[in-house]
This record gives C-alpha cells, sequence and structure tokens, in this order.
C-alpha cells in the first residue's frame, strides 16, 4: 500500500545472519526462494526466529517481517520494545498486544490485516507519525487511530491490488481528530460523501487519495476551492472524465 516502506534493508532469513545490523528484513517462513524447501526445516527457522526476537536485547531499529507473519512472529516482536520501525507483509495475525510496549514506533505498516479486530493497543503509540492498515476487513473499532495525535501519514483500506473488494467506512470523524495528518490514502475503500467536509477540514492536510466515485464528486468540487487537497482530488475527476470522453 505504501512505497515508502521499500527501504533498503538486509535481508536475513537465518538467524546467526544476524550480526547487529539495526535495519532488517527478516524471511521467517515461505524459505523455498531461500532454498530451504523441508517443511521441519521452516518450522525450525521459525521457531529459532520467534526465540530470537522474543528474548534477546539487539540494535534492531527498523523491521521488515517480509513474510507470512503468523500469531507468534508478530508476538515476538514485543521484545523488540527499541523499535521504531515496523512493517509487517501479510499474515494471519490477530492480535497486536505486542506493539504495545514499543513506545518508541513511529512507523507502522500492518499489511494483509485482514483477522485484526482491534487497535486499542496502538492507542499507546505516542509517537507514532506514520500507520499503514491494509484489509482491515474484520476491525470493529477504527476510531482508536483518531488518539494518535502524532500522526503525518495515514493509509487505510484494501490497497491491494490483486483484491476488488470493498472496505465500508461508515463513520470520518475519527479521522478528523487527527490534527498533524498531511497525507490520507482511504483505497479500496467507500465513505459517507455526506462526511467528507471533515477531511477538508484537517489543517495540515496536503494529499488525499480516495476512490473517484461518482457519489463524492459534486462534494469534491464543492470543497475544492481553498483547499489544496480537494482541489488535486478534482483535477483528478476532471482528468477521468477527460480519459472517458476520449475513449467514445
Amino acid at each position: 500500500m505504501a512505497t515508502f516502506f521499500r527501504r533498503r534493508r538486509e535481508a536475513l532469513w537465518r538467524v546467526e545472519q544476524y550480526r547487529g545490523q539495526r535495519s532488517i528484513e527478516v524471511h521467517a517462513t515461505q524459505l523455498d526462494a531461500h532454498g530451504v524447501t523441508k517443511r521441519s526445516a521452516q518450522k525450525r527457522i521459525l521457531a529459532e526466529w520467534v526465540e530470537f526476537l522474543g528474548e534477546s536485547t539487539t540494535r534492531i531499529t527498523d523491521l521488515n517481517l517480509a513474510c507470512r507473519v503468523p500469531q507468534d512472529l508478530l508476538d515476538a516482536t514485543g521484545g523488540q520494545p527499541q523499535l521504531e520501525s515496523l512493517a509487517v507483509k501479510w499474515g494471519p495475525y490477530t492480535d497486536l498486544h505486542a506493539l504495545s510496549s514499543m513506545k518508541a514506533l513511529r512507523t507502522l505498516s500492518l499489511g494483509g490485516a485482514r483477522a485484526v479486530t482491534d487497535l486499542r493497543p496502538l492507542a499507546t503509540l505516542g509517537k507514532l507519525q506514520t500507520l499503514v492498515v491494509d484489509q482491515p476487513f474484520a476491525l470493529s473499532n477504527p476510531e482508536v487511530i483518531g488518539q494518535l495525535q502524532s500522526l503525518e501519514y495515514l493509509a487505510f483500506g484494501n490497497g491491494h491490488l490483486g483484491s476488488d473488494r470493498t472496505l465500508d467506512v461508515s463513520d470520518l470523524e475519527w479521522i478528523g481528530q487527527l490534527p498533524n495528518l498531511r497525507t490520507l490514502h482511504l483505497p479500496g475503500t467507500r465513505l459517507p460523501a455526506e462526511q467528507l467536509a471533515t477531511l477538508a477540514a484537517l489543517p495540515e492536510l496536503v494529499e488525499l487519495r480516495i476512490p473517484l466515485r461518482r457519489a463524492y464528486r459534486k462534494t469534491v468540487f464543492d470543497l475544492a476551492p481553498g483547499n489544496t487537497a480537494f482541489a488535486d482530488l478534482a483535477r483528478e475527476y476532471e482528468g477521468l472524465e477527460e480519459l472517458r470522453a476520449n475513449w467514445r
């Protein structure tokens, strides 16, 4: 969903490859591409990463779990409270309580968060500036994000290019509680058009990306004068309409 997570990190798939690096990309599952094809070896490597992350004191500040992430692997990251950046590719994880101890966390990406139901553990992350929550179809309380007053970048929705499933976001008031938000992406969502003015009232918002649905068009153009984010959206509508006219 967010390209800014594609940093240069050293890819590791065995614990013994860690030699004090601060920024790493861990492949603890889906190991066939690394030549580990035996099921027993794959289970052993995952167990080693769970133990290492959960019990070792390290210098890691930037961790990317670039693989399928089961719950025990995510839980193990709680043993790294010094993390400043954590990215999860995807997985069947449901519980985010391990993240609540990461008081230094500034960047968090929860990819493929289909099974997550509760964001309350994130409420303690007072330094968080960047948050991505992708495909949170089971989530019951997105309003918790409104407590993260330091957020400057938020991506929330279905950003998976291979999926056309729509995420219904019935209320935008929680986004309106983020005074420092500069960038807001809501891909693959269905929003209440009558609440789009809530987004226009965000004092620092300069970039807004939402699906260009016909139901939003009038409101977007009404809000565009004097609002950079909505003016850009209005130009996107105009560009899309020009393309459609040329196809006829």
